[in-house]
């Protein structure tokens, strides 16, 4: 393990945007980690938790800190019970390569996540959810690390305990817990169907959302707000679709408020998916926060409705 100084954090954020960390290291063992942290508290340092840097907005400012990016990318079957197969995936993983792995081997149930950037660690903190399923639902137990005074305690928490909700679970909710691994529950399934479903999943995904290699974002920036009933009304009446659990899309709050298109220097409300801000080349952390701003304030004052940012925010 190698710890750099002065590193950009740009190319580290499918955003494109941010500065410099003071202090940048990758580790891919708990060992590495371990030494890490004890560094980190030796020089009286913040340290920030790194995976794929698919949903993270970094200041331009950088991070005055020691910046620690998971790479640990095992995974292993450590149970097939009939139909039931059970992986361990470790935190690092692309979820690129963990449905490519499910496909070639016909497990199905994770089939919804084609086209999600990011690590399966990312996944798991934030309960990744797409057309209806959500990662917490095939999570049978999580393996985290806690920081404590530099050291690290090795713990398992099983499902019940994971407080899985929407974009959420107890991981965001304790800056000292660091997920390792996660052990997920899936079931076997015919090979050419799995992929079938898995273009399915890809076109949908393709026609409203951008590239993330040609037109650089962080994804969603806004949780979808649990709305008044008028405005459920309004929605369900124009979409033709029901509003599960009261949950408007961000995006369609966004779109009525004729952001579409709205730019700030080198940011821009993407004009097919107004959830969406992308970086049209040369943005930066203060364009992404000014639009930020607006899209909430226009939202408030026309719906009554308070947005909050999907994507985490470092500085």
């Amino acid at each position: 393990m190698k710890i750099k100084k002065n590193e950009s954090l740009k190319k580290y954020s499918t955003f494109k945007i941010g500065g410099e960390a003071k202090y940048f290291c990758v580790v891919k063992s708990l060992d590495d980690l371990k030494k890490a942290c004890l560094w980190a508290k030796s020089e009286s340092l913040q340290t920030f938790i790194l995976g794929g840097g698919s949903n993270v907005l970094f200041s331009d400012d950088g991070f005055d800190g020691l910046v620690i990016k998971i790479e640990n990318k095992k995974l292993e079957k450590i149970e097939e019970d009939g139909e039931k197969i059970l992986l361990r995936v470790e935190a690092g993983m692309a979820l690129s390569d963990l449905i490519k792995y499910c496909i070639e081997n016909g497990y199905k149930g994770l089939e919804w996540v084609a086209g999600i950037p990011g690590t399966f660690g990312g996944a798991v903190r934030g309960n990744a959810e797409a057309f209806g399923p959500a990662i917490g639902d095939s999570i049978k137990e999580v393996e985290v690390i806690k920081k404590d005074n530099g050291n690290l305690q090795e713990k398992i928490v099983k499902k019940d305990d994971c407080e899985f909700n929407y974009r959420g679970s107890f991981l965001k909710k304790d800056e000292n817990l660091i997920l390792w691994s996660a052990v997920v529950e899936l079931r076997k399934g015919d090979k050419n169907e799995i992929q079938k479903k898995f273009q399915e999943y890809i076109k949908k995904r393709q026609d409203k959302q951008p590239s993330l290699g040609t037109l650089p974002s962080a994804g969603s920036v806004f949780t979808n707000p649990v709305a008044s009933k008028e405005v459920v009304d309004i929605f369900e009446e124009e979409r033709g679709v029901k509003a599960r659990k009261r949950r408007v899309p961000a995006g369609w709050l966004i779109d009525r408020c004729d952001l579409k298109g709205k730019k700030i220097g080198g940011a821009m409300v993407y004009d097919i998916q107004a959830n969406f801000i992308i970086n049209t080349g040369n943005a930066t952390f203060e364009d992404v926060m000014i639009l930020i701003s607006i899209i909430k304030q226009k939202v408030r004052n026309r719906f009554g409705i308070q947005l909050e940012e999907e994507i985490e925010i470092v500085i």
